[in-house]
């Protein structure tokens, strides 16, 4: 009979969790269904944690040998702490590159810090009957622009500069996480509210959709995605680093995320050249057929700057890991520096900026390798001076 009763209450714990296991998938939805669920997880977790002291207590009850008693509590001590360390990483949120969609961490960061207005945007309601009559500053770009990664949207350069401006100047934050160039620039002809002033912020990865051969990056990205969710047997990644907080915050944490697909210290032309670099953007900075595209698309700014009479500012973000900075200055940067030029269009390379802060203090963190607070603060200083100085702004 006790043995039934063991059994039985061995068959409730694994079935509970298999709930909890299911409940993750829900991680990062609305508010106020994910919190239900949470609510849910947590008593199952607490249910969990009754479940094995009754187990314990049958097990000190039984006539087995003292040892097996022994590993018997050990063991349950030890997923006791396990069920408890689950529950608190339940809320334990941390920013992940790539927007989140695989780390639990990372969801749970969006789902605490990330809203947006009725745009889509990461900004204050759009106003256009209030606002038409000021200078409107448009700051366009990615989630570099929209603020990945950190917390307080106020700490973003867009907003510290408009905190350095007076009241008859509106910096509108025009980021959008995942937009290309051909994305930001159909959003900013959409935007309800003509701009004054337009600010480019280009990263290196605005190249990724530009179309291409399909054995080329696309095709090699989907490659490595593939090969990446076969790291670990099936049943153990579905079933344990995908549904437990605990498990998937670690790998996360320590899954080697970083610009190049091999570990090498510098990645320069001959590495993005050849097959082990195909997989990363920056390859395509060196296919000539689809930089010219890239240049033609960028350049959809200028004439829209000129039509229109509004003037036009590019900002160059490098890439931000120290192994790809350098390749990004002389492929990416300095060549789109030189077009923009051509075109009398102002541009800030950011290279020199970046590259004299340690990369701990210019990124989010060691999985996220967007900007940091303090690299916003920077960038926010030196645009500020320039509009200044270059009389875009009283």
């Amino acid at each position: 009979m006790k043995n039934r009763t063991l059994l039985f209450y061995i068959l409730v714990f694994v079935f509970l969790s298999i709930c909890i296991g299911y409940l993750t998938q829900f991680t990062g939805l609305n508010h106020d269904f994910s919190d239900v669920i949470t609510y849910m997880r947590l008593a199952y977790l607490g249910i969990e944690i009754l479940i094995i002291l009754k187990i314990l207590h049958l097990i000190i009850k039984t006539e087995a040998k003292e040892l097996i008693k022994k590993i018997a509590i050990s063991s349950i001590a030890l997923l006791s702490l396990i069920i408890i360390l689950e529950g608190v990483f339940m809320f334990v949120p941390r920013s992940h590159g790539g927007g989140g969609q695989e780390s639990l961490a990372a969801r749970l960061w969006f789902s605490k810090y990330w809203e947006v207005n009725g745009l889509g945007y990461r900004d204050a309601e759009v106003k256009p009957e209030q606002d038409k009559n000021k200078f409107n500053i448009m700051v366009i770009g990615d989630s570099f622009v929209a603020g990945h990664g950190i917390k307080d949207p106020t700490k973003r350069f867009s907003n510290l500069l408009q905190n350095k401006l007076s009241t008859s100047y509106k910096v509108h934050n025009l980021g959008l996480n995942g937009a290309d160039t051909q994305a930001e620039y159909s959003k900013l002809v959409q935007f309800p509210i003509k701009p004054s002033l337009i600010i480019l912020v280009h990263h290196p990865n605005d190249i990724e959709r530009v179309p291409r051969p399909q054995t080329s990056i696309g095709d090699t990205r989907k490659k490595m995605k593939m090969l990446k969710a076969s790291l670990l047997a099936f049943s153990i990644h579905e079933s344990l680093f995908k549904n437990s907080y605990l498990l998937n915050y670690f790998f996360w944490k320590f899954y080697p995320v970083t610009s190049l697909d091999s570990d090498v210290d510098t990645a320069g032309k001959e590495y993005f050249a050849s097959k082990a670099g195909q997989s990363s953007h920056l390859s395509a900075y060196l296919n000539e057929d689809i930089f010219k595209q890239h240049l033609q698309n960028l350049h959809q700014f200028v004439l829209l700057s000129r039509e229109e009479s509004i003037p036009l500012i590019v900002i160059l973000f490098p890439e931000t890991w120290d192994e790809t900075i350098e390749f990004s200055k002389t492929y990416t940067n300095q060549p789109i520096t030189a077009f923009f030029t051509r075109q009398n269009v102002s541009v800030l390379d950011l290279y020199e900026t970046l590259s004299q802060l340690p990369v701990r203090d210019r990124i989010v963190n060691n999985n996220d390798a967007h900007p940091s607070e303090l690299t916003h603060q920077k960038v926010a200083e030196l645009l500020y001076n320039y509009l200044k100085t270059s009389k875009f702004i009283d």
